[in-house]
């Protein structure tokens, strides 16, 4: 074998490695208004009525970030954005951004349940999104103190709650995004939901609040 076919193989391989698809992740941390601070907290813990929560999003990649709640008696609301939670939606690659951009937070209503709330990250703006779904089935479901290490801690935690994979039945407008094969982590504080592909098309999950 000549050296400039030893040098043309080489190239070749390299061509090769560089065309495989990235891996995206994307980093959402659930936090609780606690001792006049925010501290990050468990996503599987359950939570009690009147505590404030918020967001920590972290993407590597950019586009335009929409968030849908679903409560237990089925409404839907667009959380963000939202006059009070801030109107500037687009996210930038590296930084974090604190959900309600504003000074507010999310309270936890009084009765029992789940609320689910959908996270859109689009590589575009979704005008679409702007009317709130009509409303859904209600959900009977109520968290239980289930998962073991966090009993262990002396807290009661639901391993349904924090990020999932976005399920098959979507509520409308979001019935015509194409779910994505998701890598879901949600054994520390800070759940992360990977991917490998192009960023060229939206990627939606879920987030489970337990709260009793």
């Amino acid at each position: 074998m000549s050296p400039r076919a030893v040098f043309l193989g080489l190239a070749g391989a390299t061509l090769l490695a560089a065309a495989e698809p990235p891996m995206h992740n994307v980093e959402v941390t659930l936090e609780r208004f606690e001792a006049n601070t925010w501290r990050a907290i468990d996503p599987r813990m359950v939570l009690k009525p009147k505590e404030e929560v918020r967001f920590q999003f972290r993407s590597t990649f950019d586009g335009y970030l929409y968030v849908l709640n679903r409560t237990p008696a089925g409404d839907y609301m667009w959380i963000y954005p939202s006059a009070d939670a801030g109107t500037d939606n687009r996210v930038r690659p590296g930084q974090t951004y604190t959900i309600p951009a504003t000074a507010g937070a999310f309270t936890i209503p009084d009765k029992p349940g789940f609320d689910v709330v959908y996270w859109v990250l689009s590589p575009t703006v979704l005008r679409d999104l702007t009317i709130p779904p009509a409303p859904g089935t209600k959900s009977t479901l109520i968290p239980r103190c289930n998962d073991s290490e966090l009993r262990a801690r002396g807290a009661c935690g639901d391993r349904s709650a924090g990020a999932r994979a976005a399920g098959p039945a979507l509520p409308k407008p979001l019935a015509g995004l194409e779910s994505r094969e998701l890598k879901v982590d949600r054994k520390s504080e800070a759940s992360h939901i990977r991917f490998t592909g192009a960023s060229d098309r939206a990627l939606i999950y879920e987030f489970w609040i337990a709260h009793r």
